[in-house]
């Protein structure tokens, strides 16, 4: 649909006289074009503007302006440059400072006035070499990570926290290699123990942090827990001691609290000799939709609520009030190559939902919701 149609379409929907086009045209021509056209989950052929008419005319009319204003004034959207800055940054800005405190403590040097001195040593080279670099997802964009930390070795950065034995053997036979390598150049003999020990987890956001870990029942869940399970069963890799960087770009306060909170437990629980270290980039403070201010979009979003989201899934959170979102989150949250289900659903519901969303959402649950469909 060419923007010219789509801005009338937008026009008729509302009900705007001229004065009204005036008005509201710039400000929405600007919204698609600085970064909601950049929404990578639109059919082809499909932008922000049309897509915004065709989401405005599945309401009634007296809906259409309270819906309007909240995507105005309160849609927070995150585009490919922000997120590119902020895994651009996480490793020197974030990372970088941790491992620099771990080694200065073994030096027993201040890592601040001695920084220089503990950032030379042998002892973080090696330190630095014994990461593992693991996304938890797509969304850790690990390509970007790796692009702008060309000092760590290819062989310490993997896709994913899923990895095969073999590559880990190899994994493993790479770092021996190169701590012998380091050893040699600075003509060091040092017992060395040539296994990983510090594992850096990266991930892009989390709105309640309920997937990362979680107890159900007597049983740990979540892929930090997948990754805990697979260190344990790995002896001749992982050092029996492990540091754990948990490494989020964006973070609502809500998940922060949670994590750290279960990441305690676990930890008493479950690996009592493992040290979990929570590192979130961007934090996101104070943006749930209130319920007295954002009333009239809450009350849409109630009565325009399709309960064909509520799977295995979707429970695992609380879900008295779904429509506020995956844990009840209430954000209004889109990520430019996906919608987080932790924003409110009637800005993300899918194809097969009775109302379609303005960011329809791609659930990696796809084929449960198909088969709960038909």
């Amino acid at each position: 649909m060419k923007g010219e149609l789509a801005e009338r379409l937008l026009s008729v929907v509302m009900g705007w006289d001229a004065s009204n086009v005036a008005e509201e045209r710039p400000v929405i021509q600007m919204l698609a074009e600085y970064k909601y056209d950049e929404y990578q989950q639109y059919s082809p052929g499909m932008r922000f503007i049309e897509s915004l008419a065709l989401w405005l005319n599945q309401f009634d009319k007296s809906e259409r302006e309270p819906a309007l204003n909240f995507i105005k004034d309160n849609l927070v959207f995150i585009s490919l440059e922000e997120m590119t800055h902020l895994v651009a940054i996480s490793f020197n800005d974030f990372i970088k400072p941790k491992l620099i405190e771990k080694v200065a403590k073994y030096l027993e040097k201040d890592p601040f006035e001695q920084m220089k001195e503990v950032v030379s040593d042998l002892n973080y080279e090696i330190s630095l070499r014994r990461c593992l670099f693991l996304g938890l997802s797509d969304g850790a964009h690990i390509d970007i990570f790796r692009r702008y930390n060309n000092s760590l070795s290819n062989e310490q950065i993997c896709l994913s926290y899923d990895i095969p034995n073999k590559k880990l053997c190899e994994l493993k036979e790479e770092l021996s290699k190169d701590i012998d390598e380091s050893l040699k150049n600075n003509n060091k003999d040092l017992q060395i123990e040539k296994k990983f020990n510090t594992i850096v987890l990266l991930d892009d956001f989390t709105g309640s942090g309920i997937s990362y870990l979680r107890k159900e029942g007597d049983e740990w869940k979540g892929k930090i827990s997948k990754v805990i399970s697979e260190i344990k069963n790995q002896k001749n890799i992982f050092s029996k001691k492990i540091d754990v960087f948990i490494v989020l770009y964006i973070a609502t306060e809500k998940a922060k609290t949670y994590l750290l909170e279960v990441l305690q437990q676990y930890k008493e629980d479950f690996c009592k000799e493992t040290n979990f270290t929570l590192i979130t980039v961007m934090n996101l403070e104070g943006i749930n939709v209130e319920t007295e201010k954002h009333s009239d979009f809450l009350e849409l979003a109630k009565n325009h609520f399709d309960e064909i989201i509520i799977d295995k899934h979707f429970k695992k959170g609380n879900y008295k009030r779904p429509f506020l979102g995956f844990d009840e989150c209430a954000l209004p949250i889109v990520i430019f190559h996906n919608t987080p289900n932790n924003t409110l659903p009637i800005i993300w519901f899918g194809d097969k939902c009775k109302v379609k969303g303005l960011f329809p959402r791609v659930s990696r649950h796809k084929e449960e919701l198909y088969e709960k469909n038909t």
